[in-house]
């Protein structure tokens, strides 16, 4: 059932990004999609109920990759934020139709849940750059970081207009060499400067960041476990193994997240080959929850 929801969800935003909202029906999509009205109605009553999910789905997919990013150790931070910025240019691309006139398309009550739903996904990216620059140049950027994430997030949305309207592509690595050069070069300017953007300016960047961040670490822990599982059962018949994920996901739901059991079940899972890429995430993924507990208490 859920993928199924999730292709309408992609079929229907490729079909808004092509033709546009208003001029994309119901039919249309269903006829795309292969399926019949009833079908499509089980899961979305109405079309303004499909743009809802769109925009949640579209949201909570940027937070977790950008998480991921984040806790892969193997990846510099440097090969960690042009891949959040490939991330931004991809999402602003793939979301292109929502933006201008969504305001319009929805009811009152929409249109208000709208806001905060937009304002999350901003905040998502500017904390995604916040990271990744101090662990690019140190804590000590702080004093100055609304300056540097100003930049940054300004030039990511110019190089996507320059692409949009000249209809050519620019490679990321163009993108990034440019962008990371502007970032070296402000930073030396600001070092003797006083910095003139505060991070208040955003979208309350760090207070509605940090309170998602745990929610979208735990809906991508909970992925990667049921990824494991799916693994699993496809591609062995050890019961020991389905045993040891089910205990990961017991002591999980308990919010045990750095227990002795928990590490001794994915250190067993991690000696299976075809398990590891993804044991590595979740142990990744864990260490953060249990950083961010221990860090609240």
């Amino acid at each position: 059932m859920k993928n199924k929801k999730e292709n309408i969800i992609k079929m229907a935003q490729n079909c808004f990004n092509i033709h546009g909202i208003k001029n994309t029906s119901i039919d249309y999509i269903v006829k795309e999609c292969k399926m019949s009205k009833s079908t499509f109605y089980k899961y979305f009553p109405t079309k303004e109920d499909l743009i809802w999910e769109i925009l949640i789905y579209s949201s909570e997919k940027f937070a977790a990759t950008s998480i991921l990013l984040d806790s892969d150790d193997t990846k510099t931070p440097h090969e960690a934020l042009k891949e959040k910025i490939q991330l931004v240019l991809d999402y602003l691309k793939y979301n292109s139709s929502f933006d201008p006139h969504l305001l319009e398309v929805f009811s009152k009550t929409k249109g208000d849940n709208l806001i905060e739903v937009k304002n999350k996904i901003k905040s998502s990216i500017l904390n995604s750059y916040k990271s990744s620059l101090i662990l690019i140049y140190g804590e000590e950027i702080n004093v100055f970081i609304g300056d540097l994430i100003f930049i940054i997030d300004s030039l990511v949305h110019e190089f996507y207009l320059v692409m949009k309207m000249n209809k050519r592509h620019l490679s990321i690595e163009y993108i990034f060499e440019f962008i990371i050069r502007q970032i070296d070069i402000n930073i030396n300017y600001l070092r003797n400067n006083k910095g003139i953007i505060s991070e208040s300016i955003f979208y309350t960047i760090d207070e509605i960041g940090e309170n998602n961040y745990e929610n979208v670490l735990k809906k991508t822990s909970i992925n990667v476990i049921n990824t494991i599982k799916e693994l699993i059962l496809s591609n062995s018949e050890n019961k020991k193994l389905y045993d040891a994920i089910n205990k990961i996901e017991e002591e999980f739901n308990l919010c045990n997240y750095d227990s002795l059991v928990m590490d001794a079940m994915i250190a067993y899972l991690e000696k299976q080959l075809f398990l590891q890429k993804h044991t590595n995430k979740l142990s990744r993924l864990l260490s953060k929850l249990g950083d961010d507990i221990k860090g609240g208490q």
